[in-house]
């Protein structure tokens, strides 16, 4: 037994960029239709062992990791270093020492990086990011009837022209366990990371005062009608 606890009591990791995904990787990702409930995920903290070798591959996903300069939009990122291929959809990020950043996605540049993984990755680590405003996109107004002016300006407008869409990202890391995952695969020496993230959906509008022509501005979206949505 003291030599089994000896053993285990050097099992921590440090997982590092060398770690991870390099451009030319493929990733299988096998997946299991049983039901989540029925999936123990088993306790936090130092020399665990998460037993999934119940699991079954009912199906597999095959992931790529390409040069960005190789897809169609690569010249649209150019502090991209490895890009994401996963069902005909192109994830745009910059790797480095220090974490993987989320720069786009196919046309889509974002305004402002977004931490996927921070780096390195040892036990007890805790890392989080504040409220990230990652798209900003404005549009004309492409189906809010006029009607609607006096309602989102309170009355101080009456057409609407364009609307705003913000999506802010807010997220924390906790690698809360360490020791070793057993998968069909065999068993692997494994830290545990608890994700949360958090996305934003703001919505605005832009409205004309058409009698005075001193009300124009930007509006906040009714509540009542278009919601704020948060996803967790």
């Amino acid at each position: 037994a003291l030599l089994f606890i000896g053993r285990n009591s050097l099992a921590q990791i440090t997982v590092t960029h060398t770690d991870i995904i390099d451009v030319g990787d493929i990733i299988y990702e096998a997946l299991d239709s049983v039901s989540g409930s029925a999936i123990q995920i088993g306790p936090a903290g130092a020399n665990q062992t998460w037993d999934f070798s119940n699991l079954q591959q009912n199906e597999v996903n095959s992931i790529e990791h390409v040069d960005p300069n190789s897809t169609s939009f690569g010249f649209m990122y150019p502090t991209s270093n490895i890009c994401t291929v996963d069902d005909n959809q192109r994830i745009y990020m910059n790797k480095l020492s220090t974490g993987v950043e989320m720069v786009g996605v196919d046309d889509m540049p974002l305004l402002n990086p977004v931490t996927v993984l921070p780096l390195p990755l040892t036990y007890n680590m805790q890392y989080s990011t504040g409220a990230i405003l990652a798209l900003d996109q404005t549009q004309e107004n492409p189906l809010i009837n006029d009607t609607l002016a006096p309602l989102i300006s309170q009355y101080q407008a009456h057409t609407v022209d364009s609307i705003n869409i913000q999506v802010t990202f807010e997220s924390s890391y906790n690698v809360d366990g360490y020791g070793d995952v057993i998968i069909p695969m065999g068993t692997f020496p494994a830290l545990r990371l608890y994700v949360s993230n958090t996305n934003t959906q703001t919505i605005s509008f832009y409205c004309t005062d058409t009698i005075f022509g001193a009300n124009n501005g930007w509006y906040p979206a009714p509540q009542q009608l278009f919601p704020t949505e948060t996803e967790i």
